[in-house]
Formats: C-alpha cells, sequence, structure tokens
C-alpha cells in the first residue's frame, strides 16, 4: 500500500497500530532510495489469516477519544 502525499492515512501510526496490534508491517520509506521517500506500508501476505487482516484494517481507523463531555 503507497500513500500519496496528501493521503489521509499516516502510515507511521498505523504501522505502530498494526505492531500493537500483533501485525507485523514494515514502513516503506526504509526500503525506498527515492528522495524524498514514497509514503506507505510493505505488507507480507504468504501467512496471512482472516482474523490478521481484520486486525490490520482497524489499524487504518484512528483510535477513538473518549468524549469528554461525559
Amino acid at each position: 500500500m503507497a500513500a500519496g502525499p496528501d493521503a489521509a492515512v499516516d502510515p507511521a501510526a498505523v504501522g505502530r497500530r498494526a505492531r500493537a496490534a500483533g501485525v507485523t508491517v514494515e514502513d516503506l520509506a526504509s526500503c525506498c532510495a527515492a528522495d524524498p521517500p514514497r509514503r506507505g506500508l510493505v505488507l507480507g501476505y504468504g501467512a496471512v489469516t482472516t482474523d490478521g487482516m481484520r486486525r490490520l484494517a482497524s489499524c487504518f481507523r484512528p483510535p477513538e477519544v473518549p468524549d469528554s463531555r461525559a
């Protein structure tokens, strides 16, 4: 998955949430020789499970912020 420069998705934040959810991803910038490096994530899918894909998909949504009015 590569994101354009105006993408709303922050690959580094998604990567942190994915690792916290037990899903391994790599930041594309660490593999990119272009300057500036492309933004995105490197996903392995050789042993992917349905549960793993669900956990990864949930990482693309920003974490919910508690309602301070409660």
